[in-house]
């Protein structure tokens, strides 16, 4: 660590200032990295996929997306507009 009045380093061990930063690191940016985790994998649970239409078939939430990997355009990306049944399911693309 440089000290500002005398423009030398100090004899402090550069390992506490490491030490430090860590903590702070842990402290402040953890609950960050954890809310964040948290809202990509409620993101990433909303989106399906699998063969074939979901309608009558894949059972989620309203705002889910289904993506049918044998689908032609008009039946490959799906929306889900009601809640926690496996119809209403609408084509988007």
């Amino acid at each position: 660590m440089v000290d500002p009045v005398n423009k030398k380093l100090s004899e402090r061990p550069v390992s506490a200032d490491v030490d430090a930063i860590a903590d702070y690191l842990n402290r402040e940016l953890a609950p960050v990295v954890k809310r964040t985790r948290l809202t990509l994998d409620a993101l990433l649970a909303r989106i399906l996929e699998g063969e074939g239409s979901p309608e009558g078939v894949v059972v989620a939430d309203r705002g889910a997306i289904y993506m049918n990997q044998t689908g032609a355009p008009g039946s490959f990306l799906w929306c889900k507009t009601t809640d926690g049944v496996a119809t209403g399911w609408v084509a988007v693309f």
